[in-house]
This record gives structure tokens, C-alpha cells and sequence, in this order.
């Protein structure tokens, strides 16, 4: 039995836990596209977007998502999309910058959520030197998230609040993608069982 649209996997976290490999190896392991939120269709206003107002930013994100969201379910010859960021990104960084934590009670009525929304998790001293490794720039947010505790406390909350797994990012990759493609396998067959 085929689904009618698939259900989407969504990995958030912060940067330097592991997301686009984590994306990469679990969409190989379950033979699913890979997607990004914001989507492809998108990468040409993402600049511009970063350049706005909190408020205005956040409202691009949060479109941004449901555009990525309604790509994936067309994907109606899959059972499964690997996404890299969803909702719980956006929520959890914009309830911080307000001085709150994210909770399920922020995701806009009617919202398409991603089935499953892991987050991976690291020490924060790996973390941030798994960023200083790559060589990029930093950005205003991951200057932030490294000098106010607070304020990447709320963030990491908010994550808790409305990802629906949390993944140990200290392991090997490979075995983070085992422990993740069993759930979602093990989802996926009780499913087809029900149906």
C-alpha cells in the first residue's frame, strides 16, 4: 500500500550538530529525496529575507516552510522526504528572540507538520568548534546563541517542545542514522499493518 502523499522527516537542531549529514545519510538509508526548508525554490529571497525586520524575517520563515512543506507532499510517488529544518526551527529561534520558549501551542492553526521532527543534540564546546572548523563567518544568531546562555537555553527548549524525537549528535553519524531510520521504519510498517 502506497500513502497518498509521504510523510515528511524533518532534522532541526543548531548549526554544528550534524544536520546536513544526518539529512544525507537517512535519506540514502530509507532511498527518499532530500529537501531543504527553506526550499530550493526559495534560495534566491533568502538573502534578501535575512535583511529584514525580526518580525518580517520570522513571517518569511514561517512561509517558508509551508512552501517547503506543500513541495514535499506532492512527492505522492515517495512513502518518505528527508527534510533538513522545518517549523520547530523557526518557532524556537523566534520565541527566543521574545524572551520565550516555543511550545506546541505557537504552531499557527492548520499548520503541516513534518510526521517526524528530530533534533539532534551535542555539547555546546563541539558544537561551536565543529563551526569554527568549517571557516565560515558567523552569523548574528550563532553570535549570539555562543555569548547568551539564556537566550540559546530558550532556543533549545523551544526545540524540545515541539520536535517529536531527540538524537544524541555525539555518536557516529552512521549510528544516528540507524537509530533514526528504525523509527521511522518501524512507524512506516505499523502503518501499512493498520491499513
Amino acid at each position: 500500500m502506497r500513502r497518498n502523499t509521504p510523510w515528511v522527516i524533518a532534522i532541526d537542531g543548531l548549526d554544528g550538530t550534524g544536520k546536513s549529514t544526518a539529512v544525507r545519510l537517512l535519506a540514502e538509508a530509507l532511498n527518499a529525496p532530500a529537501m531543504s526548508s527553506p526550499p530550493a525554490s526559495l534560495r534566491g529571497e533568502r538573502c534578501l529575507a535575512d535583511a529584514l525586520p525580526e518580525a518580517e524575517r520570522r513571517a518569511w520563515y514561517m512561509n517558508a516552510n509551508s512552501v517547503a512543506m506543500r513541495e514535499a507532499r506532492t512527492l505522492a510517488d515517495r512513502d518518505l522526504v528527508v527534510m533538513d529544518r522545518s517549523i520547530a526551527s523557526t518557532l524556537a529561534f523566534g520565541m527566543a528572540v521574545r524572551g520565550r520558549v516555543a511550545s506546541t501551542a505557537d504552531i499557527p492553526c492548520g499548520a503541516d507538520l513534518p510526521e517526524f521532527r528530530f533534533l539532534l543534540r551535542v555539547e555546546e564546546s563541539v558544537r561551536v568548534q565543529r563551526i569554527w572548523g568549517r571557516g565560515e563567518g558567523r552569523t548574528r544568531e550563532e553570535m549570539r546563541l555562543e555569548e547568551d546562555h539564556d537566550f540559546r537555553a530558550r532556543v533549545m527548549a523551544g526545540f524540545a517542545n515541539i520536535c517529536t524525537h531527540e538524537m544524541d549528535a555525539s555518536e557516529t553519524p552512521d549510528a544516528i542514522c540507524r537509530r533514526m531510520a528504525e523509527r521511522v521504519r518501524a512507524a512506516l510498517q505499523g502503518e501499512r499493518r493498520a491499513g
